[in-house]
C-alpha cells in the first residue's frame, strides 16, 4: 500500500492551470489493498486534502475512492471494488476553469491531474475547485461590468472612490466615444430624419434589441470557449436571425396598428431583422477574435460588445431608411 509519485513533471504552469492548484500530500492506496488496511493507514496523519483516496499501481490513476465510500465499506473489501474506475481527470495545462466545470459534469467534488501517460501528478480538493468557480464568476462578472480590476475583485471592493472611479472610467469612456460616433452616424442621416421624424421614435428600441440578443449570444460563446467546448458559430447565427425575424413580424403588425404607415412599419420592422441577424453574427465573432488575440474572450461581452453593437445597429438602421424611404 501507499505508493508514492514515481513520475516527475516540471513545475512551469501558470497559476491558472489544473497543475498549480493541484496537491500531491494526499492518501494513496494500491488496488490490492483493504479497507482496513487504507483506513489504518490514514488514521493519525495529516494531509493537505483527505476528502478522496488516489488509487495507484505502478505510478498511474486507476481509481478514485471518495471517504464516504471507503468508511462506510466492508472492512475486508478491496480498494479496486470500491473505487471509481474511471474518475474524472485532466492533464496539468488544463485551465483551471476547465478542469472545475469537468468536475462537476461528473458531478464529483476533487478532480486529479495526470500527465499524457497516466501518470498521477496531483489532485485537485474540493475547496480548491470552490475557490475557483468563485474565482472565475467574479472575474466574469466584472469585465461584463467594464471594471478594471477583474483579476482581483476585493481590490474593488476595497477601494476608495477615487481608485474605483480609475478601475471603472476606461469603459465607460470607450463608451462615451462610442456614442460621440453614434451621434455622428445619426448626423449623416439628418435629411432622412427630417423627411421622416418618426424614425427617431425607434432608435432606441433597435439598439435595446441588438445588444440584448448580442448579450444572449456573447455569454453563450463566451462560455463555450472558457469549457473548450466546440461552437456552433452557424447556429447562434441562424438562431439570432430567427429570433429577428419574430421580432420583425411582431413590429410589422403594432407599428401598422399604432400609426397606420406601412412603410414606416416595413422599414423598422426590416431593420430589426436585419439588426439582430448582424448583432448574433458580432457577438459569435468578437469573443473567439479575442481569444485568438490571447485576450480574455469575456471582454467580448462587455462594454467592447455594447459600444461595437450600438454603432452597428444605427448604421443598420439609417441604411434601411435610406434604400426604403
Amino acid at each position: 500500500m501507499g505508493e508514492t509519485e514515481n513520475h516527475k513533471s516540471q513545475n512551469n504552469f501558470s497559476y491558472e492551470t489544473a497543475k498549480a492548484n493541484a496537491v500531491v500530500d494526499v492518501p494513496i492506496a494500491h488496488p490490492e489493498d483493504r479497507v482496513e488496511e487504507i483506513i489504518e493507514k490514514i488514521l493519525g496523519k495529516r494531509y493537505a486534502s483527505a476528502s478522496h483516496i488516489v488509487v495507484l499501481q505502478g505510478g498511474k490513476l486507476v481509481g478514485i475512492i471518495t471517504a464516504e465510500d471507503l468508511f462506510s465499506a466492508k472492512p475486508e473489501r478491496k480498494a479496486y471494488e470500491i473505487m471509481d474506475k474511471d474518475p474524472p481527470k485532466v492533464t496539468p495545462e488544463t485551465d483551471q476553469e476547465v478542469a472545475a466545470w469537468q468536475a462537476l459534469e461528473k458531478d464529483e467534488y476533487a478532480i486529479a491531474v495526470v500527465d499524457h501517460y497516466g501518470y498521477f501528478l496531483g489532485l485537485i480538493p474540493p475547496k480548491t475547485l470552490l475557490k475557483i468557480l468563485l474565482k472565475e464568476h467574479q472575474e466574469d462578472l466584472s469585465i461584463m461590468a467594464g471594471i478594471l480590476s477583474y483579476d482581483k475583485p476585493h481590490i474593488y471592493i476595497q477601494s476608495n472612490v477615487g481608485k474605483r472611479v480609475l478601475l471603472r472610467l476606461p469603459w465607460l469612456v470607450l463608451g462615451l466615444m462610442g456614442g460621440l460616433m453614434a451621434a455622428g452616424v445619426v448626423n449623416v442621416f439628418e435629411s432622412e430624419l427630417q423627411k421622416q421624424v418618426k424614425l427617431a421614435f425607434f432608435i432606441p428600441t433597435i439598439v435595446y434589441l441588438a445588444d440584448a440578443i448580442g448579450t444572449q449570444t456573447e455569454a453563450i460563446v463566451v462560455r463555450s470557449l472558457a469549457l473548450k467546448m466546440d461552437m456552433d458559430i452557424a447556429m447562434e447565427v441562424k438562431t439570432a436571425s430567427a429570433i429577428g425575424l419574430s421580432l420583425m413580424l411582431f413590429t410589422l403588425v403594432a407599428i401598422f396598428l399604432l400609426w397606420g404607415d406601412s412603410r414606416l412599419a416595413l422599414v423598422v420592422s426590416l431593420a430589426i431583422f436585419v439588426a439582430s441577424s448582424v448583432a448574433g453574427l458580432i457577438a459569435s465573432l468578437l469573443p473567439i477574435l479575442l481569444e485568438k488575440l490571447r485576450l480574455d474572450p469575456a471582454h467580448g461581452s462587455g462594454p467592447l460588445a455594447t459600444v461595437i453593437q450600438d454603432i452597428v445597429s444605427i448604421v443598420i438602421y439609417f441604411l434601411v431608411c435610406w434604400l426604403l424611404l
